[in-house]
């Protein structure tokens, strides 16, 4: 399921800009697509974002994974 922003993401990965962070630059990351799907083994929710860093040009796709309680 393709979410077409951030906005069916709970509040704390949404805001969090350290998850953001360019491990090679530090700068903020941009996010080109976002994904979230039901991972059926763990019975927790996946999102799986791609990033890019518009300045040393790293991309990266970054997995959380979200534990239901």
């Amino acid at each position: 399921m393709c979410v077409g922003g951030d906005a069916n993401l709970p509040e704390h990965v949404r805001e969090n800009q350290q998850l953001l962070r360019c491990p090679n630059c530090g700068s903020l990351m941009s996010i080109d697509a976002v994904y979230l799907r039901e991972d059926p083994r763990s019975k927790s929710k996946v999102i799986e974002r791609a990033l890019s860093c518009k300045d040393c040009k790293i991309r990266i796709r970054q997995y959380i994974y979200i534990s239901r309680l």
